[in-house]
């Protein structure tokens, strides 16, 4: 049903069960897929110097992390609404504010580790570090819209792991067309 009918995905899982877990899954692969893209296509001016480098450096520190943050906060109320509970930014202040503390040492640490590989090396860690962040705070909204409270630092710890490892895999299938033509 959910592969046929994806824009009845929300309604499915709010008033039934059996269909919340792989709707909650699907919207955090999803958002944490696009947040690593995102963070591959905001990088590649770093990588492929040009003209507009100077003005896009200048921009590029606000705009990812506002479109990254932007992202999660969108990710918390489509899985608020997918768990049956309220949406909106008085009702998931509290969420939000965890996202938007969390977003500025997500991307400090990607912004350190792919400044310090040269030729572009560091976009595929850079990009998984925005897919493990964006999917461990997706993990932690579930849990805590399941049972009313988030992971535990370890269960953090651990699901950031597999995360970036399976972000990183992600994007190397992605990029390998890239290698094959050169």
């Amino acid at each position: 049903i959910l592969r046929r009918r994806r824009d009845l995905a929300l309604t499915l899982s709010r008033h039934f069960h059996p269909f919340r877990q792989p709707v909650v899954e699907r919207i955090i692969s999803s958002v944490a897929r696009e947040n690593a893209l995102f963070s591959v296509a905001a990088a590649l001016p770093n990588v492929v110097p040009s003209l507009f480098e100077v003005a896009w450096a200048l921009g590029e520190f606000a705009s990812d992390t506002a479109f990254l943050t932007m992202n999660q906060v969108r990710m918390a109320f489509l899985i608020a609404a997918a768990s049956d509970h309220a949406v909106g930014y008085r009702q998931q202040r509290a969420q939000i504010a965890a996202i938007v503390g969390g977003a500025l040492g997500w991307r400090s640490l990607a912004r350190q580790l792919a400044g310090k590989i040269p030729f572009g090396g560091g976009l595929v860690p850079k990009a998984a570090i925005a897919y493990a962040g964006t999917y461990v705070v997706g993990l932690g909204l579930e849990r805590f819209y399941r049972i009313g409270y988030g992971l535990t630092p370890e269960e953090r710890r651990s699901a950031y792991e597999e995360a970036f490892e399976r972000g990183k895999a992600l994007l190397s299938s992605l990029l390998e067309p890239a290698k094959a033509r050169r």
